[in-house]
Protein backbone atom coordinates (compact mmCIF):
# COMPACT_ATOMS: atom_id res chain seq x y z
CA UNK A 1 0.00 0.00 0.00
CA UNK A 2 3.02 2.27 -0.16
CA UNK A 3 1.92 3.56 -3.57
CA UNK A 4 -1.27 4.89 -2.00
CA UNK A 5 0.84 6.60 0.66
CA UNK A 6 2.79 8.38 -2.07
CA UNK A 7 -0.42 9.55 -3.75
CA UNK A 8 -1.81 10.71 -0.40
CA UNK A 9 1.33 12.76 0.20
CA UNK A 10 0.97 14.28 -3.25
CA UNK A 11 -2.61 15.32 -2.49
CA UNK A 12 -1.50 16.90 0.79
CA UNK A 13 0.91 19.25 -0.99
CA UNK A 14 -1.87 20.48 -3.30
CA UNK A 15 -2.89 23.21 -0.87
CA UNK A 16 0.74 24.16 -0.36
CA UNK A 17 1.23 24.39 -4.12
CA UNK A 18 -1.58 26.95 -4.38
CA UNK A 19 0.18 29.14 -1.82
CA UNK A 20 3.46 28.69 -3.70
CA UNK A 21 1.83 30.09 -6.84
CA UNK A 22 0.80 33.18 -4.86
CA UNK A 23 4.31 33.49 -3.43
CA UNK A 24 5.71 33.21 -6.92
CA UNK A 25 3.51 36.07 -8.12
CA UNK A 26 4.21 38.25 -5.09
CA UNK A 27 7.95 37.73 -4.73
CA UNK A 28 9.28 37.49 -8.26
CA UNK A 29 10.91 40.66 -9.54
CA UNK A 30 8.81 41.04 -12.64
CA UNK A 31 10.13 44.30 -14.04
CA UNK A 32 11.46 43.82 -17.54
CA UNK A 33 14.72 45.10 -16.14
CA UNK A 34 15.87 43.63 -12.88
CA UNK A 35 15.31 46.08 -10.01
CA UNK A 36 18.29 47.03 -7.81
CA UNK A 37 18.55 44.66 -4.88
CA UNK A 38 16.57 41.88 -6.55
CA UNK A 39 18.50 38.59 -6.20
CA UNK A 40 19.19 36.85 -9.52
CA UNK A 41 17.17 33.76 -8.59
CA UNK A 42 14.09 35.92 -7.96
CA UNK A 43 14.25 37.83 -11.22
CA UNK A 44 12.52 36.33 -14.22
CA UNK A 45 12.01 37.92 -17.59
CA UNK A 46 9.53 35.15 -18.32
CA UNK A 47 7.44 36.10 -15.28
CA UNK A 48 7.58 39.71 -16.41
CA UNK A 49 5.80 38.67 -19.58
CA UNK A 50 3.30 36.45 -17.72
CA UNK A 51 5.00 33.18 -18.69
CA UNK A 52 4.70 31.22 -15.45
CA UNK A 53 5.10 27.47 -14.85
CA UNK A 54 2.32 25.10 -13.87
CA UNK A 55 2.51 23.94 -10.27
CA UNK A 56 4.86 21.17 -9.22
CA UNK A 57 2.00 18.95 -8.06
CA UNK A 58 0.32 19.01 -11.48
CA UNK A 59 3.50 17.98 -13.27
CA UNK A 60 4.28 15.17 -10.81
CA UNK A 61 0.69 13.88 -10.92
CA UNK A 62 0.69 13.86 -14.73
CA UNK A 63 4.03 12.06 -14.88
CA UNK A 64 2.71 9.51 -12.36
CA UNK A 65 -0.40 8.84 -14.46
CA UNK A 66 1.73 8.28 -17.57
CA UNK A 67 4.15 6.04 -15.65
CA UNK A 68 1.41 3.91 -14.05
CA UNK A 69 -0.65 3.92 -17.24
CA UNK A 70 2.37 2.67 -19.18
CA UNK A 71 2.84 -0.15 -16.66
CA UNK A 72 -0.83 -1.07 -17.09
CA UNK A 73 -0.74 -1.12 -20.89
CA UNK A 74 2.75 -2.45 -21.59
CA UNK A 75 3.14 -4.82 -18.66
CA UNK A 76 6.39 -3.59 -17.07
CA UNK A 77 6.59 -3.84 -13.30
CA UNK A 78 6.58 -0.42 -11.59
CA UNK A 79 9.03 0.19 -8.77
CA UNK A 80 9.92 3.07 -6.50
CA UNK A 81 13.20 3.93 -8.21
CA UNK A 82 11.82 4.32 -11.71
CA UNK A 83 8.73 6.16 -10.41
CA UNK A 84 10.98 8.58 -8.52
CA UNK A 85 13.13 9.09 -11.62
CA UNK A 86 10.04 9.95 -13.66
CA UNK A 87 8.85 12.39 -10.96
CA UNK A 88 12.23 14.16 -10.79
CA UNK A 89 12.65 14.22 -14.57
CA UNK A 90 9.26 15.87 -15.02
CA UNK A 91 10.59 18.91 -13.11
CA UNK A 92 13.85 19.31 -15.05
CA UNK A 93 12.57 21.44 -17.98
CA UNK A 94 11.80 24.34 -15.61
CA UNK A 95 15.47 24.65 -14.74
CA UNK A 96 15.43 27.54 -17.24
CA UNK A 97 13.15 29.55 -14.91
CA UNK A 98 14.85 31.02 -11.79
CA UNK A 99 11.68 31.36 -9.65
CA UNK A 100 10.70 27.71 -10.20
CA UNK A 101 11.61 25.31 -7.41
CA UNK A 102 14.32 23.58 -9.39
CA UNK A 103 15.42 26.96 -10.74
CA UNK A 104 15.88 28.32 -7.22
CA UNK A 105 17.82 25.21 -6.22
CA UNK A 106 20.13 25.47 -9.24
CA UNK A 107 19.99 29.23 -9.73
CA UNK A 108 23.56 29.28 -11.05
CA UNK A 109 22.25 27.23 -13.99
CA UNK A 110 18.76 28.69 -14.37
CA UNK A 111 19.74 32.38 -14.40
CA UNK A 112 22.18 32.16 -17.34
CA UNK A 113 19.87 29.71 -19.13
CA UNK A 114 16.94 32.10 -19.04
CA UNK A 115 19.03 35.14 -19.93
CA UNK A 116 20.56 33.34 -22.90
CA UNK A 117 17.61 31.35 -24.23
CA UNK A 118 14.45 32.39 -22.37
CA UNK A 119 11.83 30.16 -20.76
CA UNK A 120 10.25 27.21 -22.60
CA UNK A 121 12.78 27.20 -25.40
CA UNK A 122 15.86 24.96 -25.23
CA UNK A 123 14.83 22.90 -22.20
CA UNK A 124 11.26 22.56 -23.52
CA UNK A 125 12.25 21.40 -26.99
CA UNK A 126 12.84 18.14 -28.82
CA UNK A 127 16.53 19.04 -28.79
CA UNK A 128 16.49 19.34 -25.01
CA UNK A 129 14.69 16.01 -24.75
CA UNK A 130 17.32 14.38 -26.96
CA UNK A 131 20.11 15.80 -24.76
CA UNK A 132 18.45 14.41 -21.64
CA UNK A 133 18.02 11.02 -23.33
CA UNK A 134 21.73 11.03 -24.17
CA UNK A 135 22.69 11.86 -20.58
CA UNK A 136 20.31 9.21 -19.21
CA UNK A 137 21.55 6.49 -21.56
CA UNK A 138 23.90 4.94 -18.93
CA UNK A 139 20.84 4.26 -16.75
CA UNK A 140 19.62 1.89 -19.44
CA UNK A 141 22.60 -0.36 -18.70
CA UNK A 142 21.35 -0.77 -15.14
CA UNK A 143 17.71 -1.14 -16.04
CA UNK A 144 16.03 -0.09 -19.31
CA UNK A 145 13.01 1.04 -17.28
CA UNK A 146 15.14 3.68 -15.55
CA UNK A 147 16.09 5.21 -18.89
CA UNK A 148 12.52 5.32 -20.17
CA UNK A 149 11.26 6.68 -16.86
CA UNK A 150 13.58 9.69 -17.23
CA UNK A 151 12.71 10.26 -20.87
CA UNK A 152 8.99 9.76 -20.27
CA UNK A 153 8.98 12.01 -17.22
CA UNK A 154 10.78 14.78 -19.08
CA UNK A 155 8.41 14.46 -22.06
CA UNK A 156 5.38 14.62 -19.74
CA UNK A 157 6.39 18.13 -18.70
CA UNK A 158 6.56 19.33 -22.30
CA UNK A 159 3.25 17.70 -23.10
CA UNK A 160 1.50 19.31 -20.14
CA UNK A 161 3.00 22.74 -20.85
CA UNK A 162 1.44 22.60 -24.31
CA UNK A 163 -1.89 22.99 -22.51
CA UNK A 164 -0.72 26.27 -20.99
CA UNK A 165 -1.54 29.65 -22.55
CA UNK A 166 1.88 30.15 -24.11
CA UNK A 167 2.68 26.57 -25.14
CA UNK A 168 6.26 25.46 -25.80
CA UNK A 169 8.89 26.00 -28.50
CA UNK A 170 9.05 22.26 -29.18
CA UNK A 171 11.06 22.69 -32.38
CA UNK A 172 13.47 25.27 -30.98
CA UNK A 173 15.47 27.05 -32.42
CA UNK A 174 12.55 27.32 -34.82
CA UNK A 175 10.11 30.01 -33.57
CA UNK A 176 7.20 27.61 -34.17
CA UNK A 177 5.23 27.30 -30.95
CA UNK A 178 3.20 24.19 -30.08
CA UNK A 179 -0.04 24.69 -28.12
CA UNK A 180 -3.14 22.60 -27.54
CA UNK A 181 -6.04 23.04 -27.74
CA UNK A 182 -6.15 25.64 -30.50
CA UNK A 183 -8.81 27.66 -28.68
CA UNK A 184 -6.98 29.88 -26.20
CA UNK A 185 -9.97 29.95 -23.86
CA UNK A 186 -9.63 26.20 -23.25
CA UNK A 187 -5.97 26.33 -22.20
CA UNK A 188 -4.78 26.24 -18.60
CA UNK A 189 -3.79 29.27 -16.56
CA UNK A 190 -1.39 28.84 -13.66
CA UNK A 191 -3.19 28.26 -10.36
CA UNK A 192 -6.59 28.55 -12.03
CA UNK A 193 -9.67 26.51 -11.23
CA UNK A 194 -9.02 24.57 -14.44
CA UNK A 195 -5.58 23.50 -13.25
CA UNK A 196 -6.92 22.47 -9.86
CA UNK A 197 -9.65 20.38 -11.53
CA UNK A 198 -7.04 18.76 -13.75
CA UNK A 199 -4.82 18.01 -10.75
CA UNK A 200 -7.73 16.44 -8.86
CA UNK A 201 -8.59 14.28 -11.87
CA UNK A 202 -4.97 13.19 -12.24
CA UNK A 203 -4.79 12.17 -8.57
CA UNK A 204 -7.96 10.09 -8.94
CA UNK A 205 -6.60 8.48 -12.11
CA UNK A 206 -3.24 7.72 -10.48
CA UNK A 207 -4.98 6.13 -7.50
CA UNK A 208 -7.06 3.92 -9.81
CA UNK A 209 -3.99 2.95 -11.82
CA UNK A 210 -1.95 1.77 -8.82
CA UNK A 211 -3.59 -1.68 -8.56
CA UNK A 212 -4.00 -1.96 -12.34
CA UNK A 213 -0.31 -1.26 -12.89
CA UNK A 214 0.55 -4.20 -10.64
CA UNK A 215 -1.68 -6.60 -12.60
CA UNK A 216 -1.31 -5.24 -16.11
CA UNK A 217 -4.15 -4.61 -18.53
CA UNK A 218 -4.40 -8.20 -19.80
CA UNK A 219 -4.46 -9.81 -16.34
CA UNK A 220 -6.85 -7.17 -15.06
CA UNK A 221 -9.22 -7.75 -17.97
CA UNK A 222 -9.05 -11.51 -17.47
CA UNK A 223 -9.85 -11.09 -13.77
CA UNK A 224 -12.79 -8.86 -14.66
CA UNK A 225 -14.17 -11.34 -17.22
CA UNK A 226 -13.67 -14.23 -14.81
CA UNK A 227 -15.60 -12.41 -12.11
CA UNK A 228 -18.35 -11.70 -14.65
CA UNK A 229 -18.59 -15.37 -15.60
CA UNK A 230 -18.80 -16.38 -11.93
CA UNK A 231 -21.55 -13.83 -11.32
CA UNK A 232 -23.49 -15.09 -14.35
CA UNK A 233 -23.24 -18.71 -13.20
CA UNK A 234 -24.45 -17.77 -9.73
CA UNK A 235 -27.37 -15.86 -11.23
CA UNK A 236 -28.31 -18.85 -13.41
CA UNK A 237 -28.27 -21.21 -10.43
CA UNK A 238 -30.45 -18.88 -8.38
CA UNK A 239 -32.85 -18.35 -11.29
CA UNK A 240 -33.01 -22.10 -11.89
CA UNK A 241 -32.02 -21.85 -15.52
CA UNK A 242 -28.76 -23.74 -15.27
Amino acid sequence: MTEFGCLYSLSIILRREISIVNYFLDNTCTDRRRRPGCPPWRYSAAAAWGDRPLTLGTHVAFASVLYLGGATLFGYKPDWISWALAAVACLLPDIDLPPAKIGRLFWFVSVPLERRFGHRTLTHSALGLAMVALLAAPLGLLNPLYFWAVVGGYWSHLWLDMLNLRGVDLFWPSPLRVVTPGNRNWRLEVGSKGEMILLSALLVAATALVPLSQMGFRDGLQALLKNFDIAREQYQRVAGTD
